[in-house]
């Protein structure tokens, strides 16, 4: 009886914890972390595109998400930051995959930044209301990303 008892207790403590495991927020360290390796993407997929000039509009609105993730990210809204910083690397992967580039080391998803990232919107939820929409790949093509975080 208190064996079974005790079973019954425990499971629910599992349960109850692995519940606020799922839904926890990002961490400002998690979330500064995931923001400087989507930077360091966003800097090959620069150099990619300056390099082959092929223009498709993709580095600009990776570059006004990874923009938008830095504001929410300075305003301490980790989820949606970590939600805009990965559409900026889905956008980067894409560029990669246009130009027949060899992936960056590190552009693969951990497991963690999955789990972070599990409850993202749509990109179309993402993409509309964006600042600056008349930004154009070629505007970044000297640099001035502007998404150094401090």
């Amino acid at each position: 009886m208190i064996r079974s008892s005790f079973s019954i207790i425990f499971f629910c403590l599992i349960l109850l914890f692995s519940n606020s495991i799922a839904f926890a927020q990002p961490s400002q360290p998690q979330t500064r972390f995931y923001i400087i390796k989507t930077n360091r993407l966003l800097g090959v997929a620069h150099m990619t595109v300056k390099r082959t000039q092929k223009f498709t509009g993709d580095l600009a609105l990776a570059v006004r998400h990874e923009r938008k993730a830095l504001e929410l990210y300075e305003a301490k809204d980790f989820a949606n930051a970590i939600y805009h910083s990965r559409r900026c690397r889905t956008l980067c992967l894409k560029i990669f995959a246009e130009n027949k580039i060899k992936l960056p080391m590190d552009a693969k998803y951990t497991a963690d930044e999955e789990a972070l990232a599990a409850q993202a919107p749509t990109e179309e939820v993402l993409d509309k209301n964006l600042e600056n929409a008349a930004l154009k790949d070629q505007d970044f093509m000297n640099g001035n990303m502007q998404v150094d975080i401090k």
